[in-house]
C-alpha cells in the first residue's frame, strides 16, 4: 500500500513540476494574448512554489527536481532584482537636489471608508498625489478636505464613469496624451528652482478580454512613449497601470523607453489585490523613472477600503 502511495505521489509531483514549469515558461514570452499575459504575473507564487517542492520530490527520489528547478530557476530571474541584492533600498537627497513625495493610490469605485482613506493621505504628506477610480462624490469630498494642503488640484474623466485627480503644491498642467486614450494623461509640475517634472499618468481599463486588453496595451504604449519622448528632463511615470511589473511586455518597454522601476532593490511591494492574502498580490500600481530623477525611497501605503495598497515614493530632481 505504500508502495502504490509513493507511485501515485511521485506521479501527481512530476505532473505538478510540469505544469510549473510550463506556466513559468509561458510567463516569459510575450504572445500578445490576454490569457498568456496571466501567467506572467505570477513569478513570486511559482518561486515559492517550486522551492517547496524541491524537498519533496527529494525525498520521494522523484525526477520532478529537473523540471522543478528549471522553473526554480527562470522565475528567480525576475523576482531577484526586486528584492533589495541589486541596489539601496533607501538614500537621502543631496546638496543640490529638491527632494519629492510623489504618490499613486487607487481609491476603488466602492470604498465607503473615506476617513481612513484621508488620513492616510496626511499622514504621507506627499507633494505630489494622483488618484485613480474617483467618482463624482468623492471628488466633492477630497476637495472640502484638502484644498489648503494641495492648492494645485484637478481632476478630468478617465473611463467608465470615473475621475482621476492630480493633486499637488506645485502648479500643475494636464493634458490628455491623444483623444484616442482618454485613460493616459501627462502632468507637468513646475518645481521651484528645479526643471519642471513630467508626471505621465494612466488608468488603462482592465484587460478582461481580448479587446480590453488591446485598448489596454495602447493605453500604456501611449503614456510609455511620452515618458521616453523627452529624457534630457526629469520624468516619472505613475499610476495603476493594470499591469505586472513582471510582464514581459512592461519590461520590454521599460527597458526601451530609458526607465527604471522603483521596486528594483527596493523590495516586492505587492499592492493588489489589498484585501486578498498576500500571495495572491501583484505589482499592479507603479513608479518608474528616467535617469534624471534619483530613487531615494518607496514605501507602500495601506489605504482603508480600497482593493490597492497606495505607492509613496521619494525621489530627487536636481535644482
Amino acid at each position: 500500500m505504500i508502495k502504490i502511495l509513493k507511485i501515485a505521489a511521485r506521479g501527481l509531483l512530476w505532473a505538478g513540476s510540469l505544469a510549473l514549469l510550463g506556466v513559468s515558461v509561458a510567463g516569459r514570452f510575450d504572445f500578445n494574448r490576454q490569457l498568456t499575459e496571466f501567467f506572467s504575473h505570477f513569478p513570486v507564487q511559482y518561486l515559492c512554489i517550486g522551492l517547496l517542492a524541491l524537498p519533496v520530490a527529494g525525498g520521494l527520489r522523484s525526477r520532478a527536481w529537473l523540471p522543478l528547478a528549471a522553473a526554480v530557476g527562470i522565475n528567480a530571474a525576475v523576482v531577484l532584482p526586486f528584492l533589495g541584492f541589486f541596489g539601496q533600498t533607501g538614500a537621502a537627497a543631496a546638496v543640490g537636489e529638491r527632494p519629492l513625495r510623489l504618490m499613486t493610490a487607487n481609491v476603488f469605485f466602492l470604498t465607503r471608508e473615506d476617513a481612513d482613506m484621508f488620513a492616510a493621505f496626511r499622514q504621507q504628506n506627499p507633494d505630489f498625489l494622483i488618484l485613480q477610480e474617483v467618482t463624482p462624490p468623492f471628488d466633492s469630498t477630497f476637495r472640502r478636505h484638502f484644498a489648503r494642503q494641495f492648492p494645485y488640484l484637478h481632476s478630468f474623466d478617465s473611463h467608465e464613469g470615473y475621475r482621476m485627480i492630480a493633486a499637488a503644491r506645485f502648479p500643475l498642467v494636464i493634458d490628455s496624451l491623444s483623444a484616442g486614450q482618454p485613460q493616459a494623461f501627462v502632468v507637468k509640475m513646475a518645481l521651484p528652482g528645479a526643471d519642471t517634472l513630467l508626471l505621465p499618468t494612466a488608468h488603462p481599463i482592465p484587460p478582461f478580454n481580448q479587446t480590453l486588453f488591446r485598448q489596454r496595451n495602447a493605453t500604456l504604449a501611449a503614456a510609455f512613449a511620452v515618458a521616453g519622448r523627452t529624457p534630457t528632463r526629469p520624468v516619472a511615470l505613475i499610476g495603476d497601470l493594470n499591469i505586472s511589473g513582471y510582464t514581459p511586455s512592461f519590461l520590454v518597454q521599460e527597458k526601451k523607453y530609458g526607465l527604471v522601476s522603483m521596486r528594483r532593490g527596493r523590495g516586492l511591494l505587492h499592492t493588489f489585490p489589498a484585501n486578498f492574502p498576500v500571495w495572491t498580490r501583484i505589482p499592479i500600481d507603479h513608479v518608474l523613472l528616467n535617469a534624471r530623477v534619483r530613487p531615494l525611497a518607496l514605501h507602500r501605503v495601506p489605504l482603508g477600503g480600497s482593493d490597492h495598497f497606495g505607492l509613496l515614493a521619494e525621489v530627487a530632481v536636481s535644482r
